[in-house]
């Protein structure tokens, strides 16, 4: 572990989630160390400290990045309280390893995974398809990337859109699947695991209309004359160019459009109490009445680079992610799903690492069966 690592965890801990159990402990330790006299650390110390901590926590070489605490002492002791916090979890750690059941059952995160359908029936696995013209419908030719991305280009601009625009291509990922596609109109979409994204062949004259399930972030191509307009179970959104993510899975309670750049309209689905959103707003449907609230929006679109985040996230939130992008399937005995967490880890980490991390809390430990994890108090 060197500096710039430490460097990282600290901005992680100034954003401030630590249980209240964790915070008790921490104070504890510092107290002794306070009244102990040993406040001081230098670099060499500081540096062998987290090398020894790391190599002890059984880090790969890209280790995940995770953060379960708040600021709670003067910035003059940041980086004492970092060879603290990693030593704490150490001692934990020892005291209560997660199920090896749980190491054993090597669990991979997903990748890219979907599956598109086109307008005429027929069904391609992006996976299997390679690079190169996939197919051609009527002018537009639908294409995949060496990097991935689903491409459709318009290669005859003299053919009318027709009845094109009541034709519709549906691209699907699976649980454990992510992928991206470049719609006719240059727009730009990363779906999230379980999601279908719907869109027609050739937008209209007069509009660009796509529906989601799921939760997807979209760079919206600029276009005054033909407005885009995303559906999804409950909000309607309108835009003429910006960055936004949606989140809207049926399995979630709440779901959210958060506003990166530009600005947007959110509605409820037929239409109703339209909202203009500001960069850096989330609007939130599932209550009895949306809302609309300022956010951390690095937060909303951790998943698109590589990272779960959580702040003051329900369990049932964070395993309902946890198991689309790892494609398992969650129980709970004697736990509530309710209990709240905030925390961050790498979406690239196997499984196990993963619940490692919320097993430090303390609050909850898992158990894995075959692709079943239960969650247990």
């Amino acid at each position: 572990m060197k500096h710039r690592e430490a460097e990282l965890l600290l901005e992680k801990y100034n954003k401030g989630t630590i249980s209240p159990k964790e915070l008790e402990i921490l104070e504890a330790w510092y107290r002794e160390r306070m009244e102990a006299g040993s406040t001081d650390i230098s670099d060499e110390e500081l540096e062998e400290n987290l090398d020894s901590v790391w190599r002890k926590l059984n880090t790969v070489s890209n280790p995940p990045k995770v953060v379960l605490w708040k600021r709670i002492v003067a910035a003059a002791a940041a980086i004492l309280l970092v060879v603290t916090i990693a030593w704490l979890l150490y001692q934990h750690n020892l005291s209560t390893p997660i199920n090896q059941t749980a190491v054993d059952n090597k669990i991979v995160p997903g990748g890219n995974r979907a599956f598109l359908t086109l307008s005429n029936g027929k069904k391609l696995s992006l996976a299997d398809a390679g690079n190169g013209t996939l197919a051609n419908d009527a002018g537009v030719v639908i294409s995949q990337s060496a990097d991935g991305q689903l491409l459709y280009t318009v290669s005859d601009n003299r053919l009318g859109t027709g009845k094109l625009s009541d034709q519709y291509n549906t691209i699907e990922t699976p649980r454990g699947g992510q992928f991206q596609v470049i719609l006719p109109d240059g727009t730009h979409v990363w779906l999230n695991a379980a999601s279908v994204l719907k869109y027609p062949v050739r937008f209209s004259k007069t509009e660009r209309t796509v529906e989601l399930l799921g939760e997807a972030y979209f760079q919206v191509a600029k276009d005054p004359a033909k407005p885009f307009i995303l559906q999804t179970l409950d909000q309607k959104i309108s835009v003429l160019g910006t960055h936004f993510n949606v989140n809207g899975y049926p399995e979630d309670k709440l779901h959210k459009t958060t506003l990166l750049e530009g600005a947007i309209r959110v509605s409820s689905k037929n239409g109703e109490h339209p909202l203009l959103l500001k960069p850096g707003q989330e609007y939130e449907s599932g209550h009895e009445k949306a809302k609309v609230r300022q956010v951390d929006t690095q937060e909303s679109v951790a998943w698109k680079n590589g990272e779960f985040v959580f702040t003051d996230e329900s369990l049932e939130s964070i395993m309902n992610k946890i198991a689309r992008w790892y494609d398992v399937s969650v129980s709970y005995e004697q736990v509530d799903p309710a209990t709240r967490f905030g925390g961050a880890v790498s979406r690239f980490s196997e499984i196990s690492k993963v619940l490692e991390k919320l097993e430090l809390t303390g609050e909850v430990r898992f158990r894995i069966n075959g692709r079943r994890i239960i969650v247990t108090k």
